[in-house]
């Protein structure tokens, strides 16, 4: 599981190891850098790709200013099949150290609270072998991201709909409730309107793509392969809600790589 990037006061001969060989180089093989930390006590020093420290205690936090750059290139820290409680369907292991879903439906948040900015880098296999239907018996294929999910009762849904081909973003809200028997399919907020609206580029089976959903307070960017399809103001509600990202797909097999901001 992943934990916060904070090398606590340790002993000088450890502190080199932990740095070069921290979580984040781990996970994206992106090595950190003496820029990248912002050191309260002790010395950090650097000097090409290795970082030293010759004070006999340091205590450095990793600075967020490494994540931008590398969200924006469709990385970010990568989360794996352990990182994920999955409340519908499965997420498995797929070849290359990525992720799959063949489930009919799957519906999954991270275990953990991040800043609401994920980036899933994905291809689409084909419709599922079974089928799911929705209350009202509409088939969809789709898949998309879930952001502060605070239950299934009360969350916003960024959905790339395979059908129609467009990204749907909606607000689910059923204050005080949090079980599907409770809220069921209520409480949608549809149609919101958006300051930017664009067609995603056409979907084909094999073909990858970079889904980006960045929430701000109530500002949300949605882009796709690094062009914004949907910039808008969400309801106030949302900034009442707590809760993880996530995933939801239906009806879809999809492989991918899901990176979030570790800041």
């Amino acid at each position: 599981m992943m934990r916060t990037h904070i090398c606590p006061t340790l002993a000088a001969a450890a502190v080199a190891a932990t740095l070069s060989h921290s979580l984040w180089a781990q996970r994206t093989q992106e090595r950190t850098k003496l820029s990248n930390f912002e050191v309260t006590e002790g010395t950090l020093e650097g000097a090409g790709d290795s970082l030293s420290a010759e004070s006999p205690k340091i205590l450095a936090v990793l600075a967020s200013g490494v994540s931008g750059d590398i969200l924006a290139r469709g990385e970010g820290l990568k989360t794996e099949q352990q990182d994920w409680n999955v409340s519908d369907g499965s997420i498995e292991r797929a070849a290359d150290n990525r992720l799959m879903t063949q489930s009919k439906e799957m519906r999954a948040t991270l275990k953990w609270n991040t800043p609401q900015h994920v980036t899933v880098n994905f291809t689409y296999l084909g419709p599922s072998r079974e089928v799911s239907r929705l209350r009202n018996g509409e088939i969809r294929h789709q898949f998309g991201v879930k952001l502060k999910a605070q239950d299934i009762c009360n969350l916003v849904y960024v959905m790339w709909n395979f059908d129609t081909q467009r990204i749907a973003v909606s607000v689910k809200t059923n204050p005080g409730q949090r079980t599907h028997e409770e809220c069921l399919d209520r409480g949608y907020i549809n149609n919101i309107q958006a300051e930017l609206k664009a067609d995603p580029p056409a979907l084909h089976v094999d073909e990858p793509h970079l889904l980006a959903a960045n929430l701000d307070g109530q500002e949300l960017n949605v882009a796709i392969d690094g062009r914004v399809v949907w910039r808008g103001t969400l309801p106030a509600i949302v900034l009442q809600f707590h809760g993880p990202v996530g995933l939801r797909s239906d009806n879809a097999q999809v492989v991918f790589d899901f990176f979030v901001d570790p800041s």
